[in-house]
């Protein structure tokens, strides 16, 4: 099964079952699957707790964390290369950041 069929599953899943995922996935830190996981339970309908805002909004929120941290390193990886005078490899830092920016 591909990655995209098996968040489909989860979609028809109960709203319990996509929370305890969510916290399965948060305690892995798997934070954009954690993100689907609550996606999948608003989208189920609904009003959330008070703790599944706080998980919806923290799975999106750590999300973002991971990706700011790895531009940042790609950026400072880009820039020690380019001072090694290793252009190649500043070019492949710099095409590592946009993938991430494009995630």
């Amino acid at each position: 099964r591909t990655k995209t069929s098996i968040f489909q599953e989860f979609n028809k899943m109960s709203e319990d079952q996509n929370v305890v995922l969510a916290r399965i996935a948060e305690r892995a830190e798997r934070y954009d699957e954690m993100s689907r996981f609550m996606t999948a339970r608003v989208e189920a309908g609904g009003v959330l707790s008070s703790e599944e805002r706080d998980m919806f909004s923290a799975a999106f929120k750590n999300s973002l964390s991971e990706r700011r941290v790895a531009v940042r390193v790609a950026v400072q990886a880009a820039a020690q290369e380019a001072a090694e005078g290793r252009p190649q490899n500043e070019g492949l830092a710099l095409g590592y950041k946009s993938k991430v920016v494009a995630e």
